[in-house]
């Protein structure tokens, strides 16, 4: 009878341990595609506007410049926790290595992946 009594007590364990691992799973999965959602969202509410950051330089705490497309200008700006200042206008000729963020394609896991193998070599 004891015996018939523990063994009862170990399977209600490993039910209730796997139903908090389901639970888990389920709540990792939950976020990671709410994640992925909101993520795109906003890259659709970023895309097709007026405004673009190009290039960010950070100069001193909370202190940047910024290369900013705005309509087809090109601006420089720096910007303080206080205030946003304009520094110039650039032609478009004059940027290296020019790449606007919707030209450019995100790196993928994989090519990341062989930037740290190779540094660590």
């Amino acid at each position: 009878m004891t015996m018939l009594i523990a063994l009862t007590s170990r399977l209600d364990n490993f039910l209730q341990f796997l139903g908090a691992l389901l639970i888990l799973c389920f709540v990792l999965a939950l976020a990671y595609f709410v994640t992925r959602w909101i993520g795109n969202y906003q890259k659709v509410q970023m895309k097709n506007r007026n405004m673009q950051v190009i290039e960010t330089m950070r100069v001193a705490n909370n202190k940047y410049i910024q290369i900013v497309k705005v309509g087809e200008e090109f601006l420089v700006v720096s910007i303080t926790k206080d205030r946003i200042e304009f520094l110039t206008r650039l032609e478009e000729k004059s940027i290296e290595n020019l790449r606007l963020p919707e030209e450019s394609q995100p790196e993928s896991f994989q090519d990341i992946l062989k930037k740290l193998r190779g540094k660590s070599r």
